[in-house]
């Protein structure tokens, strides 16, 4: 009986479908886990390609004996079915699991543990797909290249529709669960045809079959697939960076790069299909002429930002499914040739194997196996310990000198200028280095397509326009996103600056002509989106200091959700009694960056009360050893990846665990890029754990919410003199100021609530950022 190849296809689509949904919503289950958004994507791409590697190769050596290449496929694809429904109770045991262990300096090593615990059965299963598969339709070792790379890219094609899925409906519509249990309801369909077919293998084996020959050695291929695994993946890395930078750090456009970036190794896949015959010199071409796109390409990423605003400036406020298409687009041309060129490699490879029928599904396991290990180091290596010393433009040189090495193992004796070509095009862009890190610093996205002087003429003039009125302090690339210290204009020294002639008298008595405690106005820019400002933020950031003493909290042990320019934290430092602070700062670089605010910390980096926990605050917060008075939470929008945690249920049930019984919660939510129903939603959330809730103003478009357990009633604790003088500074000479300031928010009705497994602010939030919502100023009645 010949296997239906129609449906075999289709399924393969599916299950490639399948197989990135999971990968998505793994990613965004280890990100809690790790506590960490980049480490949590390093080490999902890393387990899930180990166990790929494993698989490749188990299953590929098997099938030299085994006769049932169709069940053994229906097993695997059984497993990874029953894999999917039971993975949210599994994650719960490794993560009740993991918190009974206290941080230590191999934190990363156990984040490693952990996903190859939850991932490891899964991925294994997962490699057994196209080794069994092309095996199985190979009838003989002529076309076993063509098959095998027809497999590979119906299935990588499948992964596309899969990862934008995910990125664009299911996680919002289903949550992580109902994604989840869809994407195994696809492997199911898929275990019960394949286990109903004959327990002989399709295809019987000719003793006598001729060999194809073998081009290269196959240590040079298994050298070529390694590293061209490990190129792809760091190049993957370092574009999913840039584009957070250009676009923001929203987990919709890191789906989009995974989708463009196996959109293209699907149509270099198919292109090696479609090709008959086999020549010595394709794949060292293929390989000379992604080195040299890639070196050609290089001069020109640092426009990237500049390409967002201007692709934001076609499309409406309410074309958001469309911006994101077009994007999608956008990025796949931009990717199409170097990403097809290196989808190719791998297929090209496999066909340059010397093999016998027997001998196809072994060697396309071996060579699936260098490869993913490469992927392997790309992910780990490449994209995140290599930024601890280079920034994201050296990490980009060092995967094409990578392909170089790949390149060269192949390279034809007697073709001088097919091997001189590409690499001195990759050493002259590596000597002359036309990249420019700053111009990533300050995101573009935040401008929506708003007229800039200069835009219109090109990148240059766009970047000279945008850094005008404000300067770049510090820039550093670090494994854990990309950190800046930016200092702006106030709004009066910019007028000063355009209008000096009448700025002295219309702005003799402004609040911004007050004296601060730092020498100028500094932001702290996390991913290109600034995060906490020592002057647009400062009646915040003071406010949520002291709210806890307002209502008679003496704050001597806190703790403080992102640490930004320190200013929250500096402030608690002048309460005599406090004795324990805790900060929980996703990345040292920001505790690194505190002496560029001045005198804002307070000289906080040298109070011995000072704790900073580098790690998430789920993570600090569940293994704190004492309750504290007051927990601040100061986190960035919800649309940012990971951030939506910090505003559900699940965090606000921990964070009253670690309060004491009177003890406060003070929550900094922002009402641009905010809706009634993010709002309603988040109110919903923190009233189950803190039935009393006020909620006050903050710096414009800011609100703070003070909860507790207790009824919350101002009390005249007394207020440090030096307090005092810093409220004094913002506009707040008494208590009653600060109760002006109170909101008139009303509990909302019944409704959602935010959840770790069924998150919905994230979609909601980015969106309204998309759009530039700003929830009305005026009370609403929420």
């Amino acid at each position: 009986m010949q296997p239906n190849r129609t449906i075999i296809l289709l399924l393969t689509l599916v299950t490639g479908a399948s197989g990135l949904i999971q990968q998505v919503i793994w990613q965004r289950y280890l990100g809690r886990l790790l506590g960490n958004d980049a480490l949590a994507t390093s080490t999902t791409l890393a387990v899930f390609l180990s166990g790929l590697a494993l698989g490749y190769a188990w299953w590929g050596q098997r099938t030299t004996t085994m006769r049932s290449f169709a069940r053994s496929y229906g097993i695997a694809e059984a497993i990874i079915a029953g894999w999917a429904f039971a993975f949210p109770w599994l994650f719960l045991a490794v993560e009740s699991l993991s918190r009974k262990l206290p941080s230590s300096s191999f934190d990363l090593l156990l984040g490693v543990f952990w996903a190859a615990l939850l991932l490891g059965v899964p991925t294994v299963a997962m490699g057994a797909t196209l080794p069994l598969l092309t095996r199985w339709l190979s009838e003989q070792s002529a076309i076993a290249g063509r098959r095998h790379a027809q497999l590979y890219a119906v299935n990588t094609l499948g992964a596309v529709a899969g990862s934008l899925l995910a990125g664009l409906l299911l996680i919002d519509s289903l949550g992580l669960q109902g994604a989840l249990r869809l994407a195994g309801a696809a492997n199911l369909v898929a275990a019960l045809y394949f286990l109903r077919q004959p327990t002989t293998a399709a295809v019987e084996v000719d003793e006598d079959d001729r060999p194809t020959d073998a081009l290269f050695p196959m240590r040079r291929l298994g050298v070529v697939a390694f590293v061209s695994g490990a190129t792809f993946m760091t190049l993957e890395s370092v574009a999913v960076r840039w584009t957070h930078l250009s676009l923001g750090a929203s987990s919709i456009n890191f789906s989009l790069v995974i989708a463009a970036f196996v959109a293209s190794i699907a149509i270099g896949s198919a292109w090696v299909a479609r090709k008959r015959a086999r020549r010595r010199e394709t794949l060292p071409r293929n390989l000379g002429a992604a080195i040299l796109v890639l070196a050609l390409a290089f001069p020109l990423i640092d426009s990237a930002p500049w390409a967002a605003w201007k692709l934001r400036a076609l499309f409406g406020d309410d074309d958001f499914i469309a911006f994101h298409l077009a994007l999608f687009g956008g990025i796949l041309v931009t990717l199409l040739i170097p990403g097809a060129l290196l989808g190719a490699t791998l297929p090209l490879a496999f066909d340059a194997a010397g093999k016998t029928t027997r001998e196809i599904g072994r060697r396309a396991g071996t060579l699936l196996a260098w490869n993913a290990l490469g992927s392997l180091l790309g992910a780990i290596g490449g994209g995140y310990l290599l930024l601890r010393w280079l920034d994201l433009g050296q990490a980009y040189l060092v995967a094409c000198w990578l392909l170089a090495i790949a390149f060269i193992a192949v390279a034809l004796r007697g073709s001088r200028v097919l091997l001189a070509l590409p690499i001195l095009a990759l050493l002259l862009v590596t000597v002359l280095f036309p990249y420019d890190p700053l111009r990533f610093a300050v995101g573009t996205f935040r401008l929506r397509g708003a007229a800039v002087e200069g835009g219109e003429q090109g990148p240059q003039q766009f970047f000279e326009a945008m850094l005008a009125n404000r300067t770049i302090i510090a820039y550093r690339d670090a494994p854990e996103g990309s950190f800046a210290v930016v200092e702006n204009l106030t709004p009066s020294q910019l007028l000063a600056k355009e209008m000096p002639d009448i700025a002295a008298e219309l702005l003799a008595d402004t609040i911004d002509q007050r004296p601060l405690n730092s020498e100028m106005p500094r932001s702290i820019v996390v991913n290109g989106k600034s995060d906490s400002s020592t002057f647009y933020d400062r009646e915040t950031l003071r406010l949520s200091a002291h709210l806890p003493a307002i209502f008679g909290v003496d704050p001597e042990r806190c703790f403080v959700v992102g640490l930004g320019t320190g200013v929250t934290a500096g402030e608690l430092t002048l309460y005599r009694d406090l004795s324990v602070l805790d900060v929980a700062e996703i990345s040292p670089t920001v505790g690194s960056f505190l002496p560029f605010f001045g005198e804002a910390p307070r000289g906080l980096q040298d109070d011995p009360r000072y704790r900073p926990h580098y790690r998430d605050a789920f993570h600090v917060l569940s293994r704190a050893t004492v309750r504290y008075d007051a927990i601040i939470s100061e986190p960035s929008n919800p649309w940012v990846v990971g951030v939506d945690q910090l505003f559900s249920d699940d965090f606000y049930r921990l964070a009253a665990s670690r309060l004491e019984e009177d003890g406060l919660f003070v929550q900094w939510l922002q009402r641009y890029a905010t809706t009634p129903e993010i709002y309603a939603t988040v109110q919903r959330s923190l009233r189950r754990s803190f039935p009393y809730v006020r909620v006050f103003r903050g710096s414009e478009h800011d609100d703070l919410i003070v909860a507790s357990r207790r009824p919350l009633e101002t009390t005249t604790l007394q207020i440090p003199e030096d307090a005092r003088a810093s409220l004094e500074e913002i506009g707040i000479l008494t208590t009653e100021r600060i109760l002006q300031r109170e909101r008139n928010v009303l509990p909302p009705p019944e409704g959602a609530i935010e959840r770790l497994d069924r998150p919905r602010i994230h979609g909601l939030s980015s969106r309204a950022f998309y759009r530039g919502t700003i929830l009305e100023e005026p009370d609403s009645g929420l």
